[in-house]
């Protein structure tokens, strides 16, 4: 079961580095070995064999599940069905600025694994 103590946590992940990036980047434990590894080490997840919750489908959209894990149904509502890497990304920020949570926004392109067969980005589950 994921615990959040707090609204906004920083941790440290030896994947993260200032010298690649910004330096500071969001951590998704279903989505890759490294951020799950972090979660584990940082006592987020409860322990090694704890399911994680993914609220995205096979096509990389907003399943669902995003409806009650949303602190707001209505908020994922409005994210279910949408692509997480287009209108999905859009769709959080809205939702960020109308709540007044959004710190700070910036476009930055950054390193992304990519399809070598269809060149499109990956979401990794």
């Amino acid at each position: 079961m994921f615990r959040s103590p707090q609204v906004l946590q920083v941790i440290a992940s030896k994947h993260v580095t200032a010298t690649s990036g910004t330096g500071v980047v969001h951590m998704a434990p279903a989505h890759g070995a490294e951020d799950y590894a972090a979660f584990i080490a940082n006592g987020l997840l409860d322990d090694a064999s704890t399911s994680v919750v993914c609220p995205v489908d096979d096509l990389g959209r907003f399943n669902s599940e995003i409806v009650n894990l949303a602190q707001n149904p209505d908020h994922g509502k409005r994210l279910a069905g949408k692509a997480v890497l287009r209108e999905g990304a859009d769709e959080v920020l809205a939702i960020l600025r109308e709540t007044g949570v959004l710190l700070a926004e910036q476009r930055y392109k950054h390193r992304y694994p990519y399809d070598s067969r269809t060149n499109h980005p990956m979401i990794i589950r």
